[in-house]
């Protein structure tokens, strides 16, 4: 039983993947490598230009991390804000709720 339902979740996986391989191909999206080398643009093209981004790492629990990139202006929106820091004079993070979400069925006649 085990087996069969491996093969078949493998099956989909493939099919699912395949799908999405047809549908980004006919979109005009191409695969990148992580390595890929850029060495068709030269330096100096009048056609580059930098971006500026900033990049905000933090705890999650003991052995996950989250990560936060954002090419907003640091000076308006400050990732500090918005990473759950630790306040001055206290020992511990602030007490975050987790929230569940809600889910709706509806039903059409």
């Amino acid at each position: 039983m085990s087996t069969y339902i491996e093969s078949v979740t493998q099956s989909l996986l493939k099919q699912i993947s395949d799908l999405a391989k047809k549908a980004n191909k006919q979109k005009g999206y191409k695969f990148m490598q992580t390595k890929q080398i850029f060495d068709y643009l030269p330096i100096g093209y009048d056609y580059t230009y930098n971006i500026s981004f900033q990049i905000a790492r933090f705890q999650v629990s003991d052995n996950s991390y989250g990560l936060v990139l954002t090419n907003l202006d640091p000076m308006l929106f400050p990732v500090e804000k918005y990473t759950l820091p630790i306040r001055p004079n206290r020992k511990s993070i602030r007490k975050v709720k987790v929230q569940s979400s809600v889910s709706f069925i509806y039903r059409v006649t």
